[in-house]
């Protein structure tokens, strides 16, 4: 049996020792240390209290509808047009009430209405029922109001080419009495003078002696003859029409 173990001492049979398997593992494991598995391993308990504490809360909403924060501006932004559109009403209805009856000084020919020019004379200017620097009354006895200013459209004299201007009211001041003539002619009371805009290079409202389109003017709402417009009675908050309503009468009309 020796001498067959040494005759094929350099041959491998293939017969194992029954340790070297022990061995080799042993010698593996220190050679070549096991990897760590890619795989951590499963806790469920800790898995679900970790999912639950990183999640947050987040409202559901259906697809389509805005969420609350959006409502609330939504409504914020109409309630704010709501009460704009309003105070636009309710700030004409104020104005109507303050200035009834009031009108409009309009010129056919250049399709334009008085307005006050600063800081007493009158101009032109595109007609605006809305700006009350272009409205005007009857006040006592042929005196015209700039209801704006509080204050009488009047000539300091009696003569041609002389500017118009808006001064205090004076009841007994024959410059600022107004008398309508062939329907559309506004002329210094007992004068042939007309109120005319066009015949000055200032670009102002004056007295001029012709007649023609540019001394017309009806009232711009109904195009009918400015002296169809009723006077104005009173007017507390104006001290200076008071007084000259003091010395003229009450309730006089403009002599057509």
């Amino acid at each position: 049996m020796a001498s067959w173990k040494g005759l094929y001492r350099n041959v491998d049979l293939g017969l194992e020792d029954p340790k070297a398997p022990e061995q080799r593992s042993q010698a593996g494991t220190k050679e070549y240390p096991e990897e760590e598995s890619v795989y951590e391993p499963f806790d469920a308990v800790a898995s679900l209290e970790g999912k639950q504490a990183g999640q947050v809360a987040v409202p559901w909403h259906p697809a389509g509808k805005p969420s609350w924060t959006r409502k609330v501006v939504l409504v914020a932004v109409a309630a704010l047009l709501a009460t704009s559109v309003f105070l636009n009403v309710l700030l004409l209805a104020v104005g109507i009430m303050r200035f009834p009856s009031s009108f409009l000084l309009y010129n056919e020919n250049r399709s334009h209405c008085v307005t006050r020019k600063e800081p007493s004379s009158l101009t032109q200017a595109p007609c605006d029922p809305r700006n009350w620097l272009q409205h005007f009354r009857w006040f006592s006895r042929g005196l015209l109001l700039h209801m704006h200013s509080l204050l009488c459209v009047a000539a300091p004299k009696a003569k041609r080419k002389e500017t118009v201007r808006l001064e205090p009211c004076n009841g007994t001041n024959p410059l600022q009495r107004w008398e309508c003539r062939d329907h559309d002619l506004l002329a210094l009371e007992g004068k042939d003078l007309y109120f005319n805009y066009g015949n000055s290079l200032d670009r102002v409202v004056m007295l001029f002696d012709g007649n023609g389109p540019w001394s017309r003017w009806v009232t711009y709402s109904t195009r009918q003859n400015i002296c169809s417009n009723p006077p104005l009675v009173s007017l507390p908050s104006a001290p200076p029409v008071q007084r000259a309503l003091s010395t003229t009468g009450h309730g006089g009309h403009p002599v057509a």
